[in-house]
């Protein structure tokens, strides 16, 4: 007989480290641009720049993949 999934181990370690993980993406989203606001007293160019760099592997992993994908580089 299977046992419940609260119950089977992989999965608890697996939830607990994905919860960790989780936990602290949130806290990094807020604590750095926090700390550049008030700490480094950042200009709102500079924040702006800030946020672009957190979205730039983003971006640039997607047009990698875009191009790597079905119906690329042929």
């Amino acid at each position: 007989m299977k046992t419940p999934i609260g119950r089977d181990r992989d999965f608890a370690f697996f939830w607990t480290a994905e919860s960790i993980s989780l936990c602290g993406s949130q806290v990094s989203t807020l604590a750095i641009p926090l700390t550049a606001a008030l700490t480094l007293a950042a200009t709102p160019l500079q924040m702006g720049m800030l946020q672009a760099a957190g979205f730039a592997p983003a971006l640039l992993l997607g047009l990698l993949a875009g191009v790597w994908g079905p119906g690329g580089l042929r």
